[in-house]
């Protein structure tokens, strides 16, 4: 195979791996579980990529104390930045010693196979891969 057909190989299987774990984040969301982002563009992006269900923002919140009032099982969807590593990880220890399921799978696994870094970069995907780039 060339190296041309091995890259739009990969760059197909990246979109379907996004267009999957995007899939898959909006029946959780559906299902009733909340989806945690840090400001009001995360937001707007999650609906519309299709996003149904609660979504939080951790905007102008101490999250020490704002991880306690979360619901029992909760995603997390910061940017895939410093700053949202550093939200991701204060949720997830704090929250699982309050006995909550914190997911940051999705955002790993949506993030890796895009090349936006934030919420608010994330592409819609296409019919038509060639149309939008990942």
């Amino acid at each position: 195979m060339s190296p041309l057909n091995q890259n739009r190989k990969m760059q197909k299987s990246k979109e379907q791996k996004y267009s999957e774990w995007l899939g898959r984040l909006r029946e959780k969301s559906a299902a009733g579980i909340s989806i945690i982002v840090e400001g009001n563009r995360d937001e707007r992006k999650l609906r519309e990529l299709g996003v149904t269900g609660p979504i939080l923002k951790i905007q102008g919140k101490r999250v020490a104390a704002w991880v306690e009032t979360l619901p029992e099982e909760v995603i997390v969807m910061t940017d895939f930045d410093r700053q949202g590593a550093e939200y991701m990880g204060q949720i997830k220890r704090i929250g699982e010693r309050n006995g909550k399921k914190v997911d940051t799978l999705h955002r790993v696994k949506i993030f890796s196979n895009t090349f936006a870094r934030c919420v608010e970069e994330l592409p819609v995907p296409s019919q038509n891969p060639a149309e939008q780039p990942l």
